[in-house]
């Protein structure tokens, strides 16, 4: 009998034994998956037990917890600048954020589920990547000592960025939805300084003429104008940070940087956008449907781009999405006999995503459609895609050779329609506003 004990007890090990080093091995590539190998080991021991979606749990919860002490921390440096103030309100938008997600505890989740919790941890990384442009973009030797008296308020940030994209990792693991034709796992990189600073269209995250913020809002039959005007660079008309939010047949009008789609999920109907470069810009999931979209003329030496998509992070479920739109110039784009470049888009940060579905796009366009941020710059990270264009300026046949670049299939384009892409059918019909769920 003794004998007997002694065998199974060593079966016992020996089978408890393989067990965790298979539940190691698991856990080890797991975290080998996300963006952030090391932060992901750190907070999620290698032999720790658990699911996927308990994983995620606990990296959420981290990351709450995280966000939380940032939030608290800006009571010792009171907050009298830009850069804080933005970085503040930030703070507080995330840990709303993930407070939400972090109530999610069941290993079945619906697809509108899977979609507000990739949605939130999307966010919760644009509000921050937010944050450090604020300070980034500051230049001078005043606002250089500035960033070295926040250091801490930095450092935070940077981590918290660390941690959440980690969530989102485990997350989209833990709870996959249907296949995203436009998810590539590139290798890691260093960004070299260059590029770092390339990706530097930090506006202020408060001085806006309209911002937008919340959950629901709907405006219809109204025109938001920057009077700015192309000289002033930089000025934004309308910054929309509200999820679930709609515009209805009404008109953004400005130079640079016009519409700012910051996070979450948009949609726009049958509205008007004017602007020069970069004048569809951010990180939200946005589309735009039966749109009007009219390049301006800009300062002499300048281009127009149309977007300029801000994905910093390759899971992140965000990008955007112009369907049976009309891409036209404005008559002084017109009367200067096309003096400067139109392109469809550039990208912002690494993994910029933007697709152009079943639009009309007049002559002006550029041969090349696209064009660079900086050399190379996310070139081999992006996502830009068309499909079923017409018009003068829709042919593909001269267009940019970019391993990111791509003329899509039916297949493909479905993701990017309104039922797919921002799961428009839980959430717009409630508001009254028409739309087309699939392809036209």
């Amino acid at each position: 009998m003794a004998q007997n004990s002694s065998l199974f007890t060593a079966i016992s090990l020996l089978v408890f034994s393989i067990f965790s080093h298979c539940q190691a091995l698991t856990l080890e590539a797991l975290c080998e998956s996300t963006p952030h190998p090391p932060v992901c080991k750190s907070v999620l021991p290698v032999g720790s037990p658990g699911s996927v979606s308990g994983f995620a749990s606990i990296v959420i919860l981290k990351s709450l917890e995280a966000s939380k002490h940032l939030l608290a921390s800006f009571d010792q440096h009171h907050p009298t600048s830009g850069p804080l103030d933005d970085c503040q309100l930030l703070a507080g938008l995330t840990v709303d954020q993930l407070t939400r997600v972090n109530v999610i505890k069941e290993t079945v989740l619906g697809t509108s589920e899977v979609n507000d919790l990739l949605t939130l941890l999307s966010a919760a990384i644009t509000n921050y990547e937010t944050c450090l442009g604020s300070f980034h973009d500051a230049t001078g030797e005043s606002s250089e000592n500035f960033v070295k008296d926040h250091h801490d308020i930095l450092t935070r940030v940077s981590d918290g960025i660390k941690l959440i994209s980690v969530s989102l990792a485990l997350s989209k693991e833990a709870w996959p939805i249907a296949s995203d034709a436009s998810v590539t796992k590139p290798p890691p990189r260093i960004l070299t300084e260059d590029e770092k600073k390339s990706s530097s269209l930090e506006v202020s995250y408060v001085k806006v003429t309209k911002p937008v913020i919340g959950r629901g809002f709907m405006a219809a039959n109204i025109t938001v104008r920057n009077t700015a005007g192309p000289t002033k660079h930089q000025a934004v008309a309308v910054r929309n940070s509200a999820d679930m939010s709609a515009f209805y047949k009404c008109s953004f009008e400005g130079y640079q940087d016009t519409l700012y789609v910051h996070s979450l999920r948009q949609f726009y109907r049958e509205c008007d956008i004017y602007g020069t470069v970069d004048f569809i810009f951010g990180n939200a999931a946005t589309v735009l449907q039966n749109c009007n979209v009219i390049s301006r003329l800009p300062l002499q030496g300048q281009f127009n781009a149309i977007t300029a998509q801000g994905r910093s992070d390759p899971n992140q479920n965000t990008g955007i999405s112009i369907q049976n739109c009309r891409i036209t110039p404005s008559a002084e784009l017109v009367s200067s006999n096309f003096s400067v470049k139109t392109y469809l888009g550039r990208p912002w940060k690494e993994y910029s995503r933007t697709v152009y579905l079943q639009n009309f796009m007049d002559g002006f366009i550029d041969a090349k459609g696209w064009n660079e941020w900086m050399g190379d710059f996310a070139l081999q990270t992006l996502y830009y895609a068309e499909f079923n264009n017409t018009g003068p300026g829709s042919g593909t046949a001269n267009r940019v050779n970019w391993p990111g670049y791509h003329v899509i299939n039916e297949t493909e384009a479905v993701w990017f329609t309104v039922s797919n892409f921002i799961v428009g059918d839980y959430w717009l019909p409630s508001m009254g506003v028409p739309y087309a769920g699939g392809l036209m």
